[in-house]
């Protein structure tokens, strides 16, 4: 799943915190990110969950967006 972020310098802070939380990613373009969950229980899970990930990480920097692509 991509995952792009307003701010390209906090895209490896991104990285990290999804990481963390059981959400490998690799790098596709400064703001762009594929993010995978481990232990995947399907589509829409892994969906929720990262956009779960995503909401808490984005009230930790305010002003900054996160949004899943695909």
């Amino acid at each position: 799943m991509r995952v792009e972020v307003s701010d390209p310098t906090l895209l490896e802070d991104l990285r990290g915190f999804l990481l963390k939380n059981g959400c490998p990613s690799e790098s596709r373009s400064a703001d762009i990110c594929e993010v995978r969950v481990m232990w995947s229980e399907g589509d829409r899970s892994d969906r929720l969950k990262i956009f779960g990930h995503l909401r808490e990480w984005c009230a930790e920097h305010p002003g900054v967006k996160a949004n899943i692509l695909t």
